[in-house]
């Protein structure tokens, strides 16, 4: 029975102790027959990590019910603490499914399930140097496993050791030309170098290979998106969600899809309507939702939303500034640049911040403190093109012509399509017109008629 137990292949040798001629007596422990109600709760390996972890909701009570009666952890076997961790891991509970992982491998260090478990974790939990350490231990134990070469390969490109990343996810091909986890990463791969066509062709076997995983769809909706093919990423993306309609993530897609590059908010907030967020992605739900009504000229609506978003996460810049946006649209400008100055508290560098209070300042008329405000919108981040410009164009109007002649040449420095903007705007009729300046200005917008003139 000891061979079964430390068995460290499948999962499936604690269902068959119920086989065995000792199985009265294994009923009559307690909690050996509560770890094979948790393993009969589980799904297969493969669905607990090529599919999204969050089981139905009775499921999961019923699964904190079992493991709460498993406290502690009675079995002093690996076999124990590797189901338990995979029960976690299911639930979405990192921490608790680490240590019941790393417990495991205290019993067992050869326990192939627990190692390739923790590697997962780490690299869950963002520690890519310890899930590369985990997948290196797997690969020494099964140095033929092209799962073993593709958990080595994503944690490589993690760590931006790109050529081994891609040596180790061909190496994976090659040992087995359908390894949809080498497919997968390697279409991410390939997307984010820029080889566009040959992610897409990557995400397309893999989705051949596995059409039952959101996974795969999500994964061409994401080179498909990078490719400027919307519509095309959108479809793929709706494949996703209908195969995993609980997961945020790939709402997230297709909402800002909808709303943003298909210019149909109203159908992303259908979508949006029809989801039932967990409680960790309430704030980002109201949000999504405060954009798509703003789209929608909704700024009221837009407003509460915001509002829902600020009271589930206030420490989010991101959430003030939206909130401030629906304020100015609704002409409550005062309480807007309150809104921005709240999120510049919570992250003083934060450019969208001090750009949009610009934007309300200028629409103020206080052309000078909004001038300042584009400029810290550039410091912070220096491609914000379109903050050089209303710098320019609030200092000319604010006469401060050096400043506003300086901007500008910036400006069209690193964006030469304001050149034209330039010719046809107002605001910069006092460098037109000033004796200093009015041949440079004209020089720099490249406008010859008026020079000749």
């Amino acid at each position: 029975m000891e061979a079964l137990v430390y068995d460290p292949r499948e999962r499936r040798y604690l269902q068959e102790l119920r086989a065995l001629p000792e199985a009265e007596a294994l009923r009559r422990e307690p909690a050996l027959m509560t770890l094979l109600q948790v393993v009969d709760l589980l799904p297969p390996r493969e669905r607990l990590w090529f599919s999204q972890f969050d089981p139905q909701p009775r499921v999961e009570q019923e699964l904190r019910s079992r493991l709460l009666e498993l406290q502690p952890l009675p079995p002093d076997t690996a076999a124990g603490w590797q189901v338990a961790a995979e029960a976690w891991t299911w639930m979405g509970e990192g921490q608790e499914a680490r240590r019941c992982s790393l417990r495991a491998l205290l019993l067992y260090p050869a326990q192939l399930n627990s190692v390739h478990d923790l590697s997962r974790l780490e690299h869950m939990g963002g520690r890519y140097a310890d899930a590369l350490l985990q997948a290196g231990r797997l690969l020494e134990l099964v140095p033929h496993a092209p799962d073993a070469h593709q958990l080595l390969g994503l944690e490589l490109w993690c760590l931006d050791r790109k050529l081994e990343a891609e040596q180790s996810l061909h190496r994976a091909l090659e040992l087995n030309p359908e390894c949809w986890g080498a497919l997968h990463t390697l279409a991410q791969v390939r997307s984010r170098a820029g080889s566009g066509r040959e992610a897409l062709r990557l995400a397309r076997r893999a989705a051949e290979l596995r059409p039952d995983l959101a996974l795969s769809h999500e994964i061409c909706g994401d080179v498909l998106r990078a490719l400027k093919r919307p519509h095309l990423a959108l479809q793929a993306y709706l494949r996703a969600a209908r195969l995993h309609p609980r997961n945020f993530g790939i709402l997230r897609r297709c909402v800002l899809l909808l709303a943003h590059e298909g210019e149909q908010p109203d159908h992303a907030l259908e979508l949006l309507l029809e989801f039932q967020p967990q409680p960790e992605h309430l704030a980002e739900y109201w949000s999504l939702k405060g954009n798509c009504l703003r789209a929608m000229g909704k700024a009221k609506q837009a407003l509460e939303a915001f509002d829902q978003a600020v009271l589930a996460d206030a420490r989010k810049p991101e959430y003030h500034v939206q909130r401030g946006i629906a304020l100015c649209q609704l002409e409550r400008r005062r309480q807007a640049m309150a809104s921005y100055a709240r999120a510049i508290r919570i992250e003083p560098a934060y450019a969208a911040a001090h750009l949009h209070m610009g934007v309300t300042l200028q629409m103020m008329q206080r052309h000078a403190e909004s001038a300042r405000a584009y400029v810290r919108a550039v410091r912070f981040d220096p491609e914000r093109t379109r903050a050089m410009y209303a710098a320019a164009a609030q200092f000319a109007l604010g006469n401060h012509l050096e400043q506003a002649w300086a901007w500008l040449q910036q400006a069209i420095a690193a964006d030469e399509e304001y050149k034209e903007t330039a010719r046809a705007d107002d605001d910069f009729d006092v460098l037109r017109n000033h004796p200093d300046y009015a041949r440079p200005f004209l020089e720099l917008i490249g406008d010859e008629q008026e020079q000749e003139e």
